[in-house]
């Protein structure tokens, strides 16, 4: 042991044996309540029986900027511009502007048509077997290709394969 230089000898003794095993106390209770707490929080969801759950989306987590709508049909994100049949103005002298985007329910049961100007869209059910969705006034008709009627009147229509 080194021989005590003045009044430090005392000093550090003092700080030895009673601050450090102090602080080591503070030190491991701190490290066990945080290990404790960590796992605090809301339980994972549980597993189906078709695998993993799935990942919960909500109508305000769609990226808009990016393309991506709400769809009530397929209850996710849907980028529009990608996965919607887009139906342009049958007479687009007609002051009708935009396009009308229509996104099929993954049976096909249900068609969702977002119509330019309109805060939301609406929803068709499918008629019988034939591959028409209608809302009572409003019909979305897909043969060789999609139109949108109102009345009975064509206002929009999908540009067919060789673009006429």
């Amino acid at each position: 042991m080194s021989p005590a230089k003045g009044n430090d000898a005392p000093r550090d003794h003092y700080l030895y044996v009673t601050v450090r095993p102090l602080m080591m106390r503070l030190l491991l209770l701190s490290t066990l309540f945080a290990m404790l707490t960590a796992g605090c929080g809301d339980p994972p969801p549980a597993e189906t029986e078709s695998g993993p759950p799935a990942p919960t989306v909500h109508p305000e987590d769609c990226n808009r900027s990016s393309g991506f709508f709400w769809s009530e049909v397929r209850g996710d994100c849907v980028p529009l511009f990608t996965e919607a049949t887009r139906l342009r103005p049958a007479h687009p002298d007609a002051n009708q502007k935009g396009s009308v985007f229509v996104v099929f329910g993954a049976d096909s049961s249900r068609a969702e048509v977002w119509i330019p100007f309109e805060r939301n869209t609406r929803i068709y059910e499918r008629k019988g077997n034939a591959r028409s969705w209608t809302d009572g006034k409003n019909t979305v008709e897909c043969t060789d290709v999609c139109i949108f009627c109102s009345d009975g009147k064509v206002l929009y229509r999908q540009e067919s394969r060789n673009g006429s």
